[in-house]
């Protein structure tokens, strides 16, 4: 008789279980990472985008176009001469807009969109700043 070594069925059960177990709290918290990392990008880009904006118009005294004092991610970003906007969900979450010597940050607080809940809800909102 030869004495062979497997996995009882018991075990099996019990490894199959714990895995899904596992699983059930993992995965959550796996989505909503892609989502904190988008808002941190976000929120990185304002303050460059605030501090560069500010440097450039200190130098030169002058803007017509965001891409004379940086460069903006255009999948993140939509740029259109002095207004930079990043949209969640197909709506506008957060517009940056240069006009009259001011620096305007506007954060939409009626987007719905899990990026926008997370930007809001770390501090970020509208502001006006001089150049």
């Amino acid at each position: 008789m030869v004495n062979t070594k497997a996995f009882s069925l018991l075990e099996l059960i019990f490894a199959i279980v714990i895995i899904g177990i596992i699983s059930t709290v993992a995965v959550p918290k796996l989505l909503d990472t892609k989502d904190n990392a988008q808002a941190a990008i976000v929120q990185k880009d304002i303050s460059t985008i605030i501090s560069s904006v500010r440097a450039y118009y200190m130098v030169n005294d002058k803007l017509d176009n965001f891409d004379e004092a940086l460069t903006l991610n255009p999948s993140t970003w939509n740029i259109e001469n002095t207004t930079a906007t990043y949209e969640d969900d197909n709506n506008s979450c957060v517009t940056v807009n240069i006009k009259n010597k001011k620096l305007d940050l506007i954060i939409n607080d009626e987007n719905d969109g899990d990026v926008c809940k997370k930007i809001i809800a770390s501090g970020i909102s509208s502001a006006e700043y001089d150049l």
